[in-house]
């Protein structure tokens, strides 16, 4: 949920279409906000936190030294880290730190920051969150799929500036697309999982 929430912020920092932010407008009810609050992390957060709130001793483990075999003075399972330590994460290209840093790669690669948001598709699950931005190269247009849910989902859309587009899941390196004139682009997600798609014609 971390990861999506990453994903979230830096790939939507971008102007504001004011068709899409109607339709915005439509998606982000009171309702719809708070279900995704209740999915969130810090909503387990709120509801794990009366067990462990003033058991200071679970966190007696040194920072980056996971010893998750032990246990605390008090019983307690030692706390393993969330994340290690920045040199050792970068070591690893599925660690939390390098995988920001791909991100960040690909928001400069593909100017991702000045990109003008042109469509927020409806979509059929409520989990789902899909944003679809014009780049600042003229034949490039950019999606960013994002499934909040715990169960897998499927999204079809069929946007006509996609037509006979060509492109892939640059954050995650898959299999290039490629888009027929009707523009119809079928989307798989995981649970939890975001994607970023890049598409361009030939100029």
């Amino acid at each position: 949920m971390c990861m999506l929430k990453i994903v979230l912020t830096i790939f939507i920092s971008c102007s504001f279409c004011p068709a899409a932010m109607s339709k915005a407008k439509k998606i982000t009810t009171p309702k719809y906000i708070r279900w995704l609050e209740e999915r969130s992390m810090l909503g387990e957060a709120e509801k794990l936190f009366p067990c462990v709130s003033g058991n200071g001793i679970q966190w007696d483990s040194p920072y980056a030294i996971p010893q998750t075999e032990k246990v605390s003075r008090g019983n307690i399972p030692r706390a393993k880290e969330l994340y290690g330590s920045l040199p050792e994460q970068l070591k690893d290209p599925d660690s939390f730190a390098s995988r920001i840093k791909n991100m960040l790669v690909i928001r400069e690669k593909y100017g991702i920051a000045l990109a003008k948001r042109i469509e927020i598709p409806e979509v059929q699950n409520k989990g789902v969150v899909i944003m679809v931005h014009k780049l600042p190269r003229s034949n490039e247009v950019e999606i960013t799929a994002l499934n909040f849910g715990r169960d897998k989902a499927e999204e079809n859309l069929k946007l006509d500036i996609l037509s006979s587009m060509t492109g892939c899941d640059v954050l995650n390196k898959g299999p290039k697309i490629k888009i027929p004139g009707s523009g119809e682009l079928p989307i798989e997600l995981g649970a939890l999982e975001g994607k970023v798609l890049v598409f361009s014609n030939p100029l």
